[in-house]
């Protein structure tokens, strides 16, 4: 069969599926790849969740199903299982949470707390780091001790954990970041200077993170040892900047940043987004119309960038072009994606005079790529999590009455954000397709 047949066979005529044809295990190897939509239109939906200041922070897991989000007020912390139809309040304590990020499988989520206002303990404390193994429905404090944290990172395991503090614990001097390797059972400091630490990211492994402060910085050795980006930022003298926002591709080749100027009268200084595809080595800048505020996040493969400042922009070529978003309200707040970009999710936060302060998304059909390589003896097909329900199926042919579902077929890596079915020379043969149930 040739491979314009292939794609001309009525089986790849529905819609979200992705064939993968294996001709022979022992020889010759071909991938046939198609992919289709449904047409569904790409627009922001209000989710369930209630009307809150969502102020805080917000995270999902890779398949962008389970999400976190903070609030200030009591309960603090509130998270779905469902993508967002439903909410609970978690059983986090009521505190002055800052940051969540969550592991790749959502069942690990970690968030950082800040400024106590105690008149018996002397006045303005830091707080503490609390993690949660069962999707926000218990917490506990780490060992991490009390700081102003202002921004925490998680590694798709949730084993790496990196925190950021803007200052110490009375903030009387610059913060440092910190990290474990251990889901926050020990927690050290890391070389990196001490400075007003905004943001934090990491790759999906834990070993590339980066951070923004005054400046950038990047670790190739899960924080070990930090580097700054001795970039000569194109800002104008008198001009403090503010590195408000990080986000970084799972393999941390893709980098995100947006930069705000404490000092606005200054001819020329504006906020500006920032993006590297080289592990920070070089990076482009992009001017958006500046709004309050300013948070960016990335898809696993960094092709999907999206900037929420002012309003919300998004590219689908790792920031070579941007579209504006049709978002209800002119609004800003704190934004997340799934692994394949294809679920946004987007905390409107400062729109109380026109619009429920709410959490919505914004879900378009998933197009996942398959891939082959070797595995031990065998070999391995891989994908993007999708930010939806796929089923692996097989079948003998093309025919489209004869796929097979295989049972409990894949299991997602969180060093990759990636899903992977192992073949073996007993089922080898045969072609492959993902396909919504």
């Amino acid at each position: 069969m040739k491979p314009k047949d292939l794609f001309d066979h009525p089986s790849l005529s529905s819609s979200r599926q992705v064939i993968l044809c294996l001709l022979k295990m022992t020889c010759c190897v071909v991938t046939m790849v198609a992919a289709t939509s449904n047409g569904l239109a790409q627009v922001w939906q209000a989710t369930g969740a209630p009307n809150k200041q969502w102020l805080v922070a917000l995270a999902c897991s890779a398949d962008g199903v389970k999400l976190v989000a903070a609030v200030a007020g009591n309960p603090g912390i509130y998270c779905s299982t469902n993508a967002g139809q439903s909410w609970l309040a978690s059983g986090a304590p009521s505190n002055s949470w800052t940051s969540v990020a969550s592991s790749a499988d959502g069942n690990q989520l970690i968030a950082s707390a800040a400024i106590i206002v105690d008149p018996t303990r002397g006045g303005d404390h830091g707080d503490l780091i609390y993690i949660s193994t069962n999707s926000g429905a218990s917490w506990r404090p780490t060992s991490a001790q009390s700081n102003q944290w202002s921004s925490v990172a998680s590694s798709g395991d949730g084993k790496t954990l990196v925190a950021a503090a803007a200052y110490n614990n009375r903030a009387t001097s610059r913060g440092l970041i910190y990290v474990s390797t251990n889901s926050g059972t020990n927690w050290r400091a890391s070389d990196a200077p001490a400075d007003r630490w905004y943001s934090v990211a990491c790759s999906a492994d834990g070993t590339r993170q980066v951070a923004g402060g005054t400046g950038i910085f990047t670790s190739t050795n899960s924080g070990s040892t930090w580097q700054s980006n001795n970039i000569a930022w194109d800002f104008p003298a008198g001009a403090s900047p503010m590195w408000y926002s990080v986000a970084s591709s799972a393999d941390g080749s893709t980098l995100l940043a947006i930069r705000l100027l404490t000092t606005y009268s200054t001819a020329g200084s504006v906020d500006r987004v920032y993006v590297s595809t080289n592990y920070g080595t070089t990076w482009a800048s992009t001017d958006f119309p500046r709004g309050a505020g300013g948070y960016v996040a990335t898809s696993g493969n960094g092709d999907t960038l999206i900037v929420s400042m002012g309003y919300i922009y998004t590219s689908t070529n790792s920031g070579v072009t941007w579209s504006q978003n049709n978002v209800p309200g002119q609004t800003y707040g704190w934004i997340a994606s799934s692994a394949d970009g294809n679920r946004l999710i987007l905390a409107l936060s400062a729109d109380a005079f026109s619009l429920p302060n709410s959490i919505y998304t914004r879900y378009s059909p998933p197009k996942p790529r398959l891939k082959l390589k070797a595995v031990g003896s065998g070999l391995g097909i891989s994908w993007t999590v999708p930010a939806t329900n796929m089923v692996l199926q097989r079948s003998s042919s093309l025919n489209a009455a004869g796929w097979e579902t295989i049972a409990d077929a894949f299991t997602l890596n969180p060093k990759t954000l990636q899903e992977q079915f192992i073949l073996s020379a007993t089922n080898g043969w045969g072609f492959y397709r993902l396909a919504t149930p």
